[in-house]
């Protein structure tokens, strides 16, 4: 038996300020405040799921395409895959409740991710060398359930009384947090940067989180709200899982 009701949730105050979040590759988020505790990673695949989802799905390459075994095998396959998403997306419920219940602000890029993950094979007849790379990377960035991630931070900060803001990723790991000298030159490696004006040095991520909440502090002050929680009415076709 089932039984469905409807109550009103009151929000609670937030507790905590607000914080700028950089979101990566390699490291799923940084926050700005600097500290170890706040480099947040997703765990990797368990490696017995992905020597099981091999077998799997060489299993269904030696089956006859579209008959019952493939189609049994083809079950199999799934389910792996749907063992390894309910990992990653538990972990992704605890950091989103571990951030809201810490942070009454939260600023954030608004990436494109459509166009982030899309194709570089290019028309008919074009040939890219670097075409398995992006594909590769995109695999990895839809991984990451950036947009997951966002939808779920949302409204968790509702449920609060907190606030997600949205900001324009432009230049956020280009531009020095101290003097405000923007250059290409400043990110020396993936995760270094290096100012060429006053020689200040952090971590890249790092860097982008502080501009990220910098962008955020701006976009409140001007009054913009128009990017305040948008990530929850984004259309679903951009979700990256």
């Amino acid at each position: 038996m089932c039984i469905q009701t409807q109550r009103n949730v009151e929000p609670r105050a937030a507790a905590g300020g607000a914080v700028g979040l950089d979101l990566g590759v390699t490291r799923f988020a940084t926050l700005s405040d600097g500290s170890h505790e706040t480099v947040i990673r997703l765990p990797a695949p368990d490696p017995q799921l992905v020597r099981a989802l091999r077998r799997a799905q060489r299993c269904q390459s030696r089956r006859c395409r579209f008959g019952k075994n493939w189609q049994k095998a083809r079950g199999r396959v799934q389910k792996i895959h749907a063992r390894i998403t309910s990992k990653r997306l538990d972990r992704v419920h605890k950091v989103t409740a571990q951030i809201s219940k810490n942070h009454a602000i939260v600023c954030l890029e608004k990436l494109q991710i459509r166009n982030m993950t899309r194709s570089s094979r290019g028309g008919v007849g074009s040939v890219d060398r670097n075409a398995r790379r992006k594909a590769a990377l995109n695999r990895v960035i839809l991984q990451q359930n950036w947009f997951e991630f966002r939808r779920q931070l949302a409204y968790k900060l509702a449920w609060r009384g907190g606030r997600l803001i949205l900001v324009s990723p432009r230049y956020t790991s280009r531009t020095c947090p101290q003097c405000g000298f923007q250059s290409k030159e400043n990110r020396t490696s993936q995760a270094r940067f290096s100012c060429r004006d006053c020689c200040y040095e952090a971590n890249a991520d790092l860097v982008a989180a502080m501009n990220i909440l910098r962008a955020g502090h701006a976009q409140l002050a001007r009054g913009d709200t128009s990017l305040i929680g948008a990530s929850a009415r984004e259309p679903a076709e951009d979700l990256a899982s």
